[in-house]
């Protein structure tokens, strides 16, 4: 199974498109209504939904399959978490979370460590907007070149070590790197793929494009 996650970040139409039969949809907040607003059921809703209107509350509640809400005050995780620890009981293969970057940086950042949570849970998920794509890779993974430009390797444990990249245009063999350094910043695939090996320690992959991809 694969869940597609819809928050009440930035938004783009195209994110709709990526939506098949198959998939189970969450809805977070107003990114429930934006599911409905585009033809969709939400399997699930959840969230305190402050950032939507009484009358877009009612149409979440009634044309969602299930729905979860929470106090807006008297809570200890975002929507986004809850929405994502939802995801995760599914136990799906993978998890693509849209509208869950935007103007408020400790929200974005906050949900970019939600990859993390996933992938010690052995669960492949990702982020989308409208210029990146993000994810936290595993022991192996392997890139293949696309319509991004450049793809960024940044350390989220303290340390990361045996970092190996191949393929790439500024390869790396057993390095070691620490949170905080920049040496991954703005790398790129010299042919169809490159390939990223770490033997301790997480990451994060951004694959960027200055231009919307």
């Amino acid at each position: 199974m694969r869940v597609l996650l819809f928050a009440g970040g930035t938004m783009e139409e195209d994110f709709f498109s990526a939506v098949t039969e198959d998939d189970y949809l969450i809805g977070v907040d107003s990114g429930a209504y934006a599911l409905i607003e585009h033809g969709y059921i939400p399997h699930l809703a959840v969230g305190d939904f402050d950032s939507v209107t009484p009358e877009q509350k009612d149409d979440i509640l009634l044309h969602s399959v299930e729905w979860k809400s929470c106090d807006p005050v008297d809570k200890d995780k975002t929507d986004t978490e809850i929405g994502l620890e939802s995801a995760l009981e599914k136990q799906p293969h993978k998890i693509v979370m849209f509208g869950v970057t935007g103007t408020r940086l400790d929200h974005t950042l906050s949900n970019i460590y939600l990859l993390e949570r996933a992938c010690e849970e052995g669960v492949e998920a990702e982020i989308i907007d409208k210029h990146n794509k993000l994810f936290v890779a595993g022991r192996y993974t392997k890139i293949e070149k696309d319509m991004y430009s450049y793809v960024s390797i940044i350390p989220i444990s303290e340390k990361v070590k045996g970092l190996s990249l191949k393929g790439f245009v500024y390869p790396l063999d057993n390095a070691c790197l620490e949170r905080g350094q920049t040496l991954g910043i703005s790398n790129q695939i010299k042919g169809a793929y490159g390939e990223i090996t770490v033997k301790s320690g997480h990451i994060l992959v951004v694959k960027s494009s200055d231009g919307k991809v």
